[in-house]
């Protein structure tokens, strides 16, 4: 089956999706031995499963972290865009998540977003056995990130009755992350080091947050800053010329210049040029380099990161992650290029190979790689904002 072919396969596919993460609230079955039977708890002592039930229905959370949830809560604001048949429950699901949200993870004396925190609905006894090779990920992080703020100002500019003060973010992230002296921001606060990645999807913010204002004093601080991050994007971090990308800069002690990394990896690239090119700017190159850098040329997807000797930069194996693989399929999309590039015949035979489906229910869920095939809630959350955005007509 093919799932690319047309919006309506793809609208449906994203359906099956989000139904899929809903489905995971359900607790799974444990085997009687001694009657030989399963037994269907309805509740768990010890909580959620946090790598394999990554939805909870009474708060709607879906798992702990700011940047997933902020993902499933764009694609409920696009599924709305749609005719889809979950639109009802997606709305309801949505009302009581991002008031959910904050109260799980907004710092209210630095007005910001933590990355995650722990909630009572959530085993955390067994991260460390059961959340490999991605444990880290499932731990309580109460450092407040860059694109992490950036993503939730994006996500609460579509909510029409938000819970959060976005103008007081604004001013709490000029704040933490601005560096004057080099005209950059910061990852995280208090550490030089400046990423191209946390600066598109800040632009990104200022530019859907500028569109949703009426406070024109607010809108000119944001068109101004869209100016700015669009020229650091393209002429401190030389996007503009991919052969010469700098994918973050750190300043050098005693010197006036700043030590500059090309370490690329093609879901930073793909996010930058998905931006740049909402902002109608030209990225025909930029993609072509994207794809050229990245491409396993036995199959025509998209490694993790450049190819060296068959491994990383760094040395570790090369995978091939869906979500990755989900935004370049969107990058085409909104340049109008999916039907016609060869990558997209790639990345609908890995869906055709890749989707953990359930026949019964008609739901599916999506692996976290080719590598790891086990389901995931980033992989499954990009891919549904893929398919939704690369079915509409949203050109912000």
């Amino acid at each position: 089956m093919k799932y690319l072919s047309c919006s309506a396969d793809r609208l449906q596919l994203a359906e099956r999706i989000i139904e899929g993460v809903w489905s995971t609230y359900k607790f799974p079955a444990v085997e009687d031995t001694k009657n030989h039977k399963l037994i269907f708890p309805e509740t768990n002592p010890q909580g959620l499963d946090l790598k394999h039930q990554y939805f909870h229905e009474p708060s709607c959370l879906h798992n702990e972290g700011v940047w997933h949830n902020c993902m499933m809560g764009l694609n409920y604001v696009l599924a709305s865009k749609t005719q889809l048949r979950i639109n009802e429950k997606s709305e309801a699901v949505n009302e009581s998540l991002h008031k959910n949200l904050k109260q799980l993870n907004y710092d209210f004396e630095r007005n910001l977003f933590r990355n995650r925190t722990h909630s009572p609905y959530w085993d955390h006894s067994t991260i460390k056995i059961k959340a490999r090779p991605f444990g880290k990920h499932y731990e309580q992080d109460d450092t407040h990130c860059l694109n992490t703020n950036a993503l939730s100002i994006i996500y609460w500019s579509f909510l029409t009755q938000g819970n959060i003060d976005i103008e007081h973010m604004w001013e709490s992230i000029q704040k933490t992350f601005y560096c004057e002296e080099f005209n950059l921001y910061k990852k995280v606060p208090n550490v030089q080091k400046y990423r191209a990645i946390d600066h598109a999807i800040l632009l990104l913010a200022a530019h859907l947050h500028c569109l949703a204002l009426i406070n024109d004093s607010r809108r000119q601080f944001l068109q101004k800053l869209i100016l700015d991050l669009t020229n650091v994007l393209l002429n401190v971090f030389n996007y503009a010329d991919p052969d010469l990308i700098k994918s973050y800069v750190v300043p050098c002690e005693n010197e006036n210049k700043n030590s500059s990394r090309i370490q690329r990896f093609a879901w930073q690239d793909t996010w930058i040029a998905i931006t740049l090119e909402m902002l109608n700017v030209n990225v025909d190159v930029l993609t072509k380099n994207i794809y050229e850098t990245f491409v396993e040329q036995s199959t025509g997807l998209l490694y993790n990161e450049p190819r060296v000797n068959g491994q990383t930069s760094w040395g570790a194996s090369l995978c091939v992650f869906t979500g990755d693989l989900s935004l370049f399929y969107l990058l085409l999309s909104l340049q109008n290029k999916a039907a016609d590039h060869p990558f997209s015949a790639s990345f609908d035979q890995f869906l055709q190979d890749n989707l953990i489906m359930n026949s019964i229910s008609n739901t599916c869920l999506v692996a976290e790689s080719r590598e790891f095939l086990e389901p995931s809630l980033w992989a499954s959350s990009e891919l549904t904002f893929a398919l939704l955005m690369s079915s509409m007509d949203l050109k912000f």
